[in-house]
């Protein structure tokens, strides 16, 4: 972005503040006016108002297996709190994302990323568990388009994940041990602190129910020529150093 000339700052939705006043649906950044527009029409959830009211977008899911995109154009849908159609009122997802719920995730203990990451995310096919974490509760809570794998047909899934970076970031710098080393090596005597903890699963559910094999540091980003050319992990562990090079204040 700065090779563009881009100079400005990164726009993200900090959903936590709309949450506390018990009514996200009355948020400016839901608004036709001043935001990226509301709920969709009761019958199917087609968006008919707002900035991006019938806005056309290319892809869905396969029924049986969602992992399988399948091309099929459709005006983009929201659904305030269910799979399909809009709910009357907005659900009561709120508790997943106020600051409270952000407070929780900050606060785990320790480095283990794993903890993290289920309190950020809700654990994978059992929020009865944990309940929705932020991140799955706003995809549960705006509904339709948002809550399937094609997810970023919603332009609300950009501002959304900008704050879940953020979110992250706030995270691993409660410990920065190590993070004065250069972004293209690694000490391994610091690999324990928050600041490089990372682990989880490489394969969606649906394609391996085993998750297939642990993430690493060392894995290849493959980002198909977008932005950047693939690339380690931990070469990009540190946003305020190359090739990234921004911060959340």
């Amino acid at each position: 972005m700065r090779d563009c000339g881009f100079d400005g700052p990164f726009p993200y939705w900090d959903w936590s503040i709309d949450a506390d006043t018990g009514n996200v649906q009355a948020s400016p950044m839901l608004s036709n006016d001043f935001g990226i527009g509301g709920n969709g029409s009761y019958l199917n959830g087609t968006l008919t108002s707002g900035p991006f009211a019938y806005l056309r977008v290319s892809y869905t899911s396969d029924p049986v297996n969602q992992s399988v995109p399948v091309y099929e154009p459709h005006y983009l849908r929201r659904a305030f709190g269910t799979a399909t159609a809009p709910n009357t009122t907005f659900p009561m997802f709120e508790e997943g994302f106020n600051t409270s719920a952000v407070r929780r995730v900050l606060t785990t203990s320790g480095s283990n990323f794993s903890t993290f990451s289920t309190l950020l995310e809700g654990l994978q096919r059992r929020l009865d568990i944990v309940g929705a974490g932020p991140h799955s509760a706003i995809h549960l809570a705006i509904g339709a388009d948002a809550v399937q794998p094609h997810s970023p047909n919603e332009p609300l899934f950009f501002l959304h994940h900008t704050n879940i970076d953020r979110i992250w970031w706030f995270w691993q710098n409660s410990d920065t041990t190590g993070r004065g080393l250069p972004s293209q090596i690694v000490n391994f005597s610091d690999l324990s602190s928050r600041f490089w903890a990372y682990s989880g699963n490489t394969v969606e559910y649906a394609i391996d129910p085993t998750g297939g094999p642990k993430a690493t540091l060392f894995d290849i980003q493959t980002l198909q020529g977008l932005i950047l050319p693939n690339i380690e992990t931990y070469k990009i562990m540190d946003i305020t150093r190359p090739p990234l090079c921004y911060k959340y204040i």
